[in-house]
């Protein structure tokens, strides 16, 4: 619901100095799986005010997480929970 900064702005820190830009997660949210030849990967979601009011809809399952973020006291405030289907309770 609300993202107090930009992913291009965490890369630009002075905390990251020296680090590959693709390495840096500040403030990421990131889902986390196995592909189909056994290999861990990660699919990143650069944030920035631009994903205000989106909203991701994955299986409970999934391991994902959201990195921290620095350079500003704001904080960030999303919203989430869990949804059921339950196609028998439409009978």
């Amino acid at each position: 619901m609300k993202i107090p900064y930009s992913w291009e702005e965490q890369v630009r820190l002075p905390l990251f100095d020296g680090i590959k830009k693709e390495n840096i997660k500040a403030g990421n949210f990131e889902f986390e799986f196995i592909d189909t030849l056994g290999g861990i990967r990660n699919l990143p979601y650069r944030l920035s005010s631009e994903f205000e009011g989106v909203a991701l809809f994955f299986p409970a399952g999934l391991r994902h997480c959201v990195y921290p973020f620095y350079g500003t006291d704001e904080p960030r405030i999303s919203i989430s929970g869990n949804l059921f289907y339950d196609p028998q309770s439409l009978i």
